[in-house]
């Protein structure tokens, strides 16, 4: 398991700050593209709350966007630029 690029604080919600328990989150989900978060550290931690919003409001995107640009803004600048982002993962949410 690799470690996050995002957040070093794994008590920490990555959305609301609340300190608590936290569960992991990879930020680009997918059968492939959730592999290739682990590979690349882009995963996150959040409380049970934001948790279960992110993956199951189907009507509210909001949290689960933030994420993927955060995401995506974190590669580019540790690993490489918006074309290299665009090849791994097929597309750019910036």
């Amino acid at each position: 398991m690799s470690k996050s690029i995002m957040s070093d604080n794994d008590e920490q919600c990555f959305i609301c700050k609340r300190y608590c328990k936290t569960e992991e989150h990879h930020c680009l989900s997918g059968t492939s593209n959730r592999a290739l978060s682990e590979k690349y550290g882009l995963k996150v931690h959040l409380c049970p709350i934001c948790h279960r919003i992110v993956h199951d409001d189907k009507e509210n995107r909001e949290y689960e966007l933030f994420l993927k640009r955060e995401a995506q803004k974190k590669f580019e600048e540790v690993y490489g630029n918006r074309e290299d982002f665009i090849r791994i993962f097929g597309k750019s949410w910036l």
